[in-house]
């Protein structure tokens, strides 16, 4: 095992003891201070991620579950007169085993309903790995998703989605991620998703933010390193429009988004977004957007 995977392995099984003996908020609290150096104020929060921590313990509406869940969130876009936007399916898979390969496009994207980075692409079937697929995608399935504060992703029915590849003329896969609280947006971050093709190997990752009204702020630390101004999404009115829709449920949620030769899509609803703590804004903002955010009364049903 590699070192950096011992660590983390070292570290989850800590963890996990202190859960067990302690109880769940004695193991949010030491995460917390592993990450930010910080004791977890649950009893008075003030700041962004001391108010996310609070809504992720005390607020557990089922329906946050439903829309972690990559497959049955299609079902709430659609009850939210949002369907238009979803990426075309294929078709969802219990086991690897089940996937139709022979009648799948040319290409198309194979990813696990129930968490993050779990995601396979095919851009040429006819020299795709099935059998390499397959494995990893029910690897995936028998593996839990979710620790601490993450709690959402533990109840979902785990399959496999088959959905369009999608692409644009030009190559570029621009993510427009915008953060919601009490049911307003309040910022977009910018990030390019590159691929693992030769050309993105001359590409430079990088995530900027934007205002509502599409001014560049320097909200993430090192972010003064990308110099360049985007210019505004084609969609940019739409993306304001459905956000607001589909934000409307919860205290907070990060509403992503694609922008396809023109065309607007929905990427995921995110509950946890850096796993509940934001380590990578600058404390400033930390704060700013902690007065921004108002707690919701803590739900109990």
């Amino acid at each position: 095992m590699a070192a950096p995977q011992f660590i983390h392995t070292i570290k989850n099984t800590i963890e996990d003891i202190i859960g067990f003996i302690f109880g769940d908020i004695a193991r949010y609290r030491y995460v917390y201070f592993l990450r930010t150096g910080k004791w977890l104020n649950l009893k008075n929060p003030q700041d962004l991620n001391e108010k996310f921590q609070w809504i992720a313990v005390n607020w557990r509406n089922p329906l946050i579950t439903k829309c972690a869940d990559k497959y049955l969130v299609r079902e709430y876009l659609t009850e939210k007169g949002c369907g238009d936007i979803l990426n075309d399916l294929y078709g969802a898979y219990d086991r690897g085993e089940d996937i139709p390969f022979d009648t799948l496009p040319e290409k198309f994207a194979l990813k696990c309903n129930h968490g993050s980075h779990m995601n396979i692409i095919c851009e040429d079937k006819s020299s795709f790995d099935k059998e390499a697929a397959v494995k990893q995608l029910n690897e995936w399935l028998r593996k839990p998703y979710g620790r601490g504060t993450e709690w959402q992703y533990k109840p979902i029915p785990r399959k496999i989605l088959a959905e369009k590849y999608i692409e644009s003329k030009d190559g570029s896969m621009i993510e427009y991620q915008l953060f919601c609280f009490n049911g307003k947006p309040q910022f977009f971050l910018v990030r390019n998703d590159l691929r693992n093709s030769a050309a993105d190997k001359q590409a430079t990752q990088y995530a900027v933010s934007y205002t509502m009204d599409w001014k560049r702020i320097y909200m993430r630390k090192g972010e003064e390193r990308f110099y360049f101004e985007l210019p505004k999404p084609h969609n940019y009115q739409k993306m304001i429009e459905y956000a607001t829709t589909l934000c409307a449920e919860f205290p907070q949620v990060r509403v992503d988004f694609y922008e396809i030769d023109d065309r607007l899509l929905f990427g995921e609803l995110t509950f946890s977004s850096n796993g509940n703590v934001q380590t990578n804004y600058k404390k400033e903002y930390i704060i700013e957007l902690g007065k921004r955010l108002q707690l919701p009364e803590p739900y109990t049903k």
